[in-house]
Formats: C-alpha cells, sequence, structure tokens
C-alpha cells in the first residue's frame, strides 16, 4: 500500500555558518515536532518526536529535511517510536526525505521501532546526496513490547529505504512482515530475537563503520562457519547474529544484527561512539544518546 501524500510536511533546513551548523528554518506539523537541544558546537541536532509518545491509527506524518553544503547533522528520537494498535482500518504512515548536499555529513540513529499489537505501519525513507556527500543511517526495529511477553502480534510492518547519489540508485531496500501467516519468529527469519539493527554507510561514513564494527562481525564467523564432512566440531551459540557487507556495485556498507534485548547491542553503540565524537564527524563534546556507559 503507498503512502498517501500529505499537503505540508514538517520542514527544516540546516546551513554551515561562521564554522558550525546551524538549524535556520524549522516547521512542525502535528502530531510531529522537532526538538532542537545543543549537540555540540560542530554539529546540528534534530530530534524527532511525537505528541502524545507514540503514534496512533490513521496518523500521518511527512518530513523534509534540507542539509545544506559541508553541514553536519545528527538526527535521533525522543525515545522509542511506538506505534499503538489499529482497530478501524487506518493505517499509520511515516515520510522522510532528506536532502545531502556537496561534503555535508547525516548521522541518523533513531531510537527502536517498537509496533504494539494490532498495529499497520507504513514507512518510506528517501535520502538523496550530492558529490562527496555522507550518511550513516540506522534503521532499528523492535518485533513489539517483548519485555512483556508480546512478540510479532502487529498486523504488518512496510518499509522501503532508497539512497541515490546525484539521482543514481544506491540502495532500494524493501521490507515487508506479516505475522499472519508467515510468522517472524521461525528459524531462518528472526528465531528467538527481538530486535533487528540495520546500518547503512556511505562516503566516508564506509570507512566509519568498517574501522568500529569490522572486528566486532569477526567474532561472528567462528560461529557461521562449516564444518569439514566427517569432523564433529561443535560451536557455541550466539548471543546475536551479526553480518557486515560491502556492496561492490555502489559505495554503500551495510550492517545488519539480530538480538534479544537492547543490552546486546550496547558494543555497537561503544565501537561508534569515540569514532564519532571528533573533529571529522560530530564534535568532540558529543556522544551518542544509546550509550548508556561511559566510553571514556
Amino acid at each position: 500500500m503507498p503512502i498517501s501524500s500529505i499537503s505540508k510536511p514538517s520542514k527544516a533546513k540546516i546551513v554551515f555558518h561562521q564554522g558550525s551548523s546551524r538549524l535556520v528554518d524549522c516547521e512542525s506539523v502535528s502530531p510531529m515536532r522537532f526538538l532542537h537541544p545543543y549537540f555540540s558546537d560542530q554539529a546540528a541536532c534534530l530530534i524527532l518526536s511525537s505528541y502524545g509518545g507514540g503514534l496512533v491509527q490513521g496518523d500521518q506524518i511527512s518530513i523534509e529535511i534540507e542539509c545544506d553544503v559541508s553541514t553536519t547533522l545528527f538526527m535521533g528520537t525522543q525515545a522509542n517510536s511506538r506505534v499503538y494498535r489499529n482497530d478501524q482500518g487506518y493505517s499509520t504512515t511515516h515520510s522522510l526525505h532528506v536532502e545531502v548536499a556537496q561534503h555535508a555529513k547525516v548521522i541518523s540513529l533513531p531510537e527502536p521501532l517498537v509496533l504494539h499489537g494490532g498495529s499497520q505501519f507504513h514507512q518510506k525513507q528517501k535520502w538523496n546526496l550530492q558529490k562527496d556527500a555522507a550518511i550513516l543511517l540506522g534503521e532499528w526495529f523492535q518485533c513489539g513490547r517483548s519485555d512483556s511477553g508480546e512478540r510479532f502480534a502487529y498486523d504488518f510492518y512496510d518499509s522501503l529505504i532508497e539512497i541515490r547519489q546525484e539521482g543514481e540508485l544506491l540502495l532500494r531496500e524493501p521490507f515487508l512482515s506479516k505475522p499472519d501467516p508467515h510468522p517472524p519468529n521461525q528459524t531462518g527469519c528472526f528465531g528467538d530475537a527481538n530486535l533487528l539493527l540495520n546500518l547503512y554507510a556511505v562516503g566516508e561514513a564506509q570507512e566509519l563503520l568498517l574501522a568500529a564494527l569490522e572486528p566486532f562481525v569477526a567474532e561472528q564467523s567462528a560461529h557461521t562457519q562449516v564444518p569439514a564432512l566427517g569432523q564433529k566440531v561443535s560451536f557455541p551459540a550466539p548471543d546475536t547474529i551479526r553480518s557486515l557487507v560491502e556492496l561492490e556495485h555502489a559505495p554503500i556498507t551495510i550492517f545488519r544484527m539480530l538480538g534479544k534485548t537492547r543490552m546486546d547491542f550496547d558494543p555497537v553503540w561503544q565501537a561508534l561512539g569515540p569514532l564519532l565524537a571528533t573533529e571529522k564527524w560530530l564534535g568532540k563534546e558529543a556522544k551518542l544518546p544509546m550509550c548508556r556507559q561511559d566510553l571514556s
């Protein structure tokens, strides 16, 4: 089901002025609102929030963000993005369109999307990058209120992410999950995992992602190697599943990870945090909101 058009999107524009990135234009349209807390002297910060602490049936959110030449932006969410039950047949929709100019950098790391039982959610993200632009885009999905035993009780989750650079399509990744009639908790799908994290890195962010997570992913190889026939080799079952892929046809690197709890993902943020807190990226005083432990 395509996302229907919304007459008036929420808009924000970031420009580079006097050595730092600044928000110069910001308009929030209910039920979405922008928050703009101080993040660092170098990078601008946009936190996406919603009135009422979540999205209800019929909510339609459209966001357009423009990042000017040489700007640096950190994007996140105030808390978990909760999508509540739908009992009237009006799906919740979310559309994000980001323009990233030359030499601009965007780090988008939201908190998990949590789909409550009976919810219906359509999402579309379009990222248009110019030459020498870089992005690190995170997409984090939780199967429901798993702490209270709710898993894959939503009606459907429909997501599409498109990344283009100078008009050329780098990535088009659709994801559709309908627990009925195809339970995602089967072996070969989510299994006993409750969360899925995808990280997409383009441009200079590829080097950053590889430096942070390649050693972390290397630990996975011992659990995925297939022993030769006739050998009796056993490996302990991993608590998480991780993969790091560089696409041959496009300048993009993808990291994927499955885990049972949010704590399983702490090593990811601990690896990324120090590399992002530099003058090249977000500024020395910057700290990822999801880093709950001291990284010093």
